[in-house]
């Protein structure tokens, strides 16, 4: 059973045909983060992000998890997220632990991911700590989910990558009207596969700083896919696509 912050009856969460998993996850009773990070007591800098591919807030401690909130809003492999989203609670061995996971993920593929982000190896030092995650990404892998962690060497990437994030996340709230999303129809309806600058001059042929600002946008949405471990320039591949209709089950909830 998931559950809420506001009381509902501690369970199981039932996994599909097979024993229940000895877990309960605790979600905010208004959606989104279930902690804040606000307060005085906290080591690192904190801040809070918007991004229209959530709706919620994204509250993040520390850089390393503000470049991953930044790398997941502009991959276009990424269809929903949630930084500090719940609360899970299971036994490790013959003690009952809490765990506060840095964020989920639902990848296009379907794949659900929760996990931990740190700077390097160090964050995983402690014994008990590390077995502790070891138990949860066990119950995780149990329901068909996935458990990581997340460094920062890996999530800032490519420099080709930090460069690409850093140009399409101040876009990935630019305005779409109803004409661009059109012309992308007629585009898509042509030819899916054409390059970056051909899409940015169809796209607003009147507004070109504008246009690109759009195409930034639809990369962000998952609309436009490019690989982003490649300078973005125009006469980068991209893909026009369907909108995925996967759903978080974090979303579905009574």
């Amino acid at each position: 059973m998931i559950v809420s912050s506001g009381g509902y009856p501690p369970g199981t969460f039932e996994e599909r045909g097979d024993d229940p998993v000895p877990l309960t996850i605790y979600l905010s009773d208004v959606g989104g983060p279930i902690r804040s990070l606000f307060g005085m007591a906290h080591k690192h800098v904190f801040a809070i992000a918007r991004d229209p591919k959530t709706g919620w807030p994204l509250p993040t401690e520390g850089m390393t998890e503000r470049a991953w909130q930044m790398r997941c809003a502009t991959d276009p492999d990424v269809v929903d997220y949630q930084t500090q989203p719940m609360r899970l609670e299971y036994m490790s061995g013959s003690i009952l632990v809490s765990w506060l996971p840095d964020y989920w993920i639902l990848w296009r593929s379907g794949e659900i991911e929760i996990g931990e982000v740190k700077v390097d190896e160090a964050g995983l030092a402690d014994p008990a700590y590390r077995r502790k995650l070891q138990v949860g990404f066990s119950l995780m892998a149990r329901m068909g989910w996935h458990g990581r962690v997340r460094y920062r060497r890996n999530i800032l990437g490519t420099p080709e990558r930090q460069v690409n994030v850093a140009t399409l996340y101040p876009d990935r709230s630019a305005r779409t009207e109803r004409s661009h999303m059109a012309v992308f129809h007629r585009l898509r309806t042509q030819a899916s596969d054409l390059c970056f600058g051909d899409l940015v001059a169809e796209l607003d042929r009147d507004r070109p700083m504008h246009s690109q600002a759009v195409a930034h946008r639809l990369i962000c949405a998952g609309r436009v896919h490019a690989d982003l471990d490649d300078l973005l320039t125009e006469d980068t591949a991209v893909t026009l696509r369907d909108r995925t209709f996967a759903v978080s089950p974090f979303r579905v909830r009574a």
